[in-house]
């Protein structure tokens, strides 16, 4: 279950440059090659599951967010913020609004700042939205 959902949601998160996470922050490079070229992307990171019952789990996955310009001119820098927060909403947007396979439903949970700042490649923002979502077994006499 938890490769199918991850399939869909970023089959979802498309239109946002959406890749799967692969530890790109562990070195600024790599973090550049991730925008390079882009204004923004979104990184999927699976985080966790756990169980609520025998049949009942909930996976925990991560998006984090990322905007950049080159220009480290304050005006451009208040630009892709606002760019930045006008994304957060069009992603909540979709992935409330979602209708995945298995009756899988996405649940938007908080979201923090991962990092703002200047760097050798311009002005960077990361945020990171959790996302839950609880996996039923499909049961055949659910079916419509």
């Amino acid at each position: 279950m938890l490769c199918k959902f991850e399939e869909e949601l970023l089959k979802l998160l498309e239109p946002f440059n959406a890749k799967v996470y692969l530890g790109e922050f562990e070195d600024t490079q790599n973090i550049a090659s991730c925008i390079n070229g882009l204004e923004a992307c979104v990184l999927v990171d699976f985080e966790s599951e756990s169980y609520k019952d025998l049949e009942n789990k909930t996976g925990i996955w991560k998006l984090y967010i990322l905007t950049h310009t080159s220009s480290k001119n304050p005006k451009h820098r208040i630009n892709a913020k606002h760019k930045l927060f006008k994304t957060l909403e069009q992603i909540d947007d979709v992935l409330k609004n979602a209708e995945l396979d298995n009756g899988f439903r996405i649940e938007p949970k908080d979201l923090k700042k991962v990092f703002e700042g200047v760097s050798d490649h311009g002005y960077l923002n990361v945020y990171a939205r959790t996302l839950q979502s609880n996996f039923l077994p499909k049961n055949d006499f659910l079916r419509i």
